[in-house]
C-alpha cells in the first residue's frame, strides 16, 4: 500500500506511472519518504522513508527504510527488499511517524537524519517519545537487523510528552560560529503526566559534544510543574549545552515551524511557529482563528527568559480573520521569500494554501495575503502538507491535498500564485493517489 511516496519530479497523471516502493503489508504503511542528499558517500542520491506502522520489529514499532541507489528503481519493489532498515525499539513505538534531514551536524561533510518516535517509551517513563539523530557516514547504516536504539536519541521526562511528533530542520541558529545546524521539535499534543494539553516548540542546538554517534546519551526535556500557577510551568533541555523552549499551551502550537528571513531588522534570520487551535479573542477557546507567531534569533540565556507563548516574545504574527481559519496547519518559506500558509481544517476540511510576502513586526492578517487557493470539496485538505518546489521544473510550490477523492489525494505542482481560486483551477500539474485511501499528499517533500 503507498501513502504519500513523493519523488522530485513533476509529471502529469496517476502515481502509478511512476517506480513505486511499497510496504511490507495493506496495515504497515510507508508515510513519509524524502530525498536526504547522499548519506553514505558512495556518489549517489538516497532515499529515507518512515514506516511508523511497520511490525518487522514488534507490532507497530515502526522504523526507517533507507535506499541508497533511487535511481536504479523499477516497477514496484517490496520496501524491505530495496535497502537498510533500522526498527523501532519496542512495540507501539511508531517510529518513523517523522522523518527530516537536518544536516551535517557532527561537520563530516555527510548529513544526518532525525527520526521522531513520538510514543516510545523510556526505562521510567511511559510515552515519553524520542527522536534519534542518525549520523550519515561512509557506507550503509546498519542492515536489515538494526535497531534505532543504536542511536543517540532525545526523551521528554514526563509521561505523555511524546516527542518526535514534529521534527523541523531550520539551520544554525544558535548565534555562534559553529556552522553546525541546529533542530526543532514540535509537540503541539504534548499532554505531561496525563493532564492539560501542553503544546510547545524547542530549540535544541547541534555543538561538538552533544550526539554523540552510536551513544544512546539522551537529552531529555523535562517539563516542571507549577501546581500553584500552572502558566509558570516551564520546559528545559537537559543534557545540552544549550537550548530553549517556548511553550503555548492547547493551542497545537509547535504543529508546524520554519526558519524565515529577518523581520525585526537586526540582520539575522527568524523563525516562524504555527499555533492553529489559538484563539486571540478567547484563550481557553478549543478552536479559534488560529496564528503563526514569528520569533527572533537569540542566545540559549535570553530565550529561556520567555519560556511561555503569551504573544509578549513574538515580534509578530499572522492571525486569521475568523473562527475556524486555524492558521496554520503546517508553512514553509518559499526560495523568493515568500511565507506558504496552509488553513487545512478551514470551511470542514476544504482547506486552503496562502502566500504573504510582506512579514513585518505587527500582526499580518490572512486577508492580507497575496494570493491563495482554496480547496473545491469538504474534507479535500488542501494544504495539509506544503514544500516549496523551486528547482524541480516550472513549479513554484507543492501542495498536498490527501482528502482528495474519497481520499485518494494529490499532489499539486502550482506554478505560479497570483490570485485567489479553487485548486482545480489552478495553473498546476497533478500527481494523483492511484486508489481509494492512499492518502496522497499527507506528506511532500520537494528537492
Amino acid at each position: 500500500m503507498i501513502f504519500s511516496l513523493l519523488s522530485t519530479i513533476a509529471l502529469a497523471g496517476s502515481l502509478d506511472i511512476l517506480p513505486s516502493l511499497v510496504g511490507r503489508g495493506e496495515s504497515q504503511p510507508i508515510t513519509q519518504a524524502l530525498p536526504a542528499g547522499d548519506l553514505n558517500g558512495d556518489g549517489l542520491g538516497d532515499l529515507v522513508l518512515g514506516s511508523p506502522y511497520d511490525d518487522a520489529a514488534g507490532h507497530e514499532a515502526g522504523g526507517v527504510y533507507f535506499i541508497y541507489d533511487v535511481g536504479a528503481l523499477s516497477s514496484y519493489v517490496p520496501v524491505h527488499e530495496a535497502g537498510a532498515f533500522l526498527g523501532g525499539e519496542d512495540t507501539g513505538d511508531h517510529a518513523g511517524y517523522s522523518v527530516v534531514v537536518i544536516g551535517d551536524t557532527d561537520l563530516d561533510g555527510y548529513p544526518e537524519v532525525a527520526v521522531g518516535a513520538p510514543e516510545a517509551s523510556t526505562e521510567n517513563t511511559s510515552i515519553a517519545g524520542k527522536a534519534y539523530i542518525l549520523y550519515g557516514h561512509r557506507g550503509p547504516f546498519k542492515g536489515l537487523d538494526g535497531s534505532l536504539g543504536d542511536h543517540p536519541y532525545m526523551s521528554g521526562s514526563e509521561k505523555f510528552t511524546r516527542i518526535g511528533v514534529r521534527i523541523f530542520a531550520i539551520g544554525d541558529v544558535d548565534l555562534d560560529p559553529d556552522a553546525r545546524p541546529d533542530i526543532m521539535l514540535g509537540v503541539p499534543y504534548a499532554t505531561p503526566n496525563g493532564g492539560v494539553a501542553v503544546g510547545w516548540a524547542g530549540v535544541v542546538y547541534a555543538t561538538e559534544s552533544d550526539w554523540t554517534p552510536n551513544t544512546p546519551d539522551p537529552l531529555r526535556m523535562n517539563y516542571f510543574l507549577d501546581n500553584q500557577n500552572p502558566k509558570n510551568s516551564e520546559w528545559q533541555v537537559e543534557g545540552a549545552d544549550m537550548g530553549f523552549v517556548i511553550e503555548g499551551g492547547a493551542t497545537l502550537f509547535g504543529r508546524a515551524a520554519t526558519r524565515i528571513p529577518d523581520v525585526d531588522g537586526d540582520a539575522i534570520d527568524d523563525v516562524i511557529i504555527a499555533a492553529p487551535h489559538i484563539d486571540y479573542d478567547d484563550p481557553e477557546a478549543i478552536i479559534g482563528h488560529g496564528a503563526a507567531y514569528i520569533f527572533p534569533m537569540r542566545t540559549a540565556a535570553e530565550q529561556n527568559a520567555l519560556p511561555v507563548l503569551d504573544g509578549t516574545q513574538a515580534i509578530g504574527s499572522i492571525v486569521g480573520d475568523a473562527v475556524g481559519d486555524n492558521v496554520a496547519w503546517d508553512l514553509t518559506r518559499m526560495t523568493d521569500g515568500r511565507v506558504a500558509l496552509s488553513v487545512t481544517e478551514r470551511d470542514l476540511s476544504t482547506g486552503g494554501v496562502y502566500l504573504i510576502s510582506e512579514l513585518t513586526t505587527l500582526n499580518t492578517h490572512l486577508s492580507d495575503a497575496d494570493a491563495g487557493y482554496v480547496g473545491d470539496t469538504i474534507n479535500e485538505q488542501v494544504g495539509y502538507d506544503v514544500a516549496d518546489a523551486t528547482g524541480t521544473g516550472d513549479a513554484i510550490l507543492a501542495i498536498g491535498s490527501p482528502g482528495w477523492e474519497t481520499f485518494r489525494g494529490r499532489v499539486s505542482f502550482v506554478e505560479e500564485i497570483n490570485d485567489e481560486r479553487t485548486i482545480s483551477k489552478a495553473p498546476a500539474i497533478h500527481l494523483e493517489g492511484c486508489w481509494a485511501g492512499s492518502n496522497t499528499g499527507k506528506t511532500v517533500e520537494a528537492h
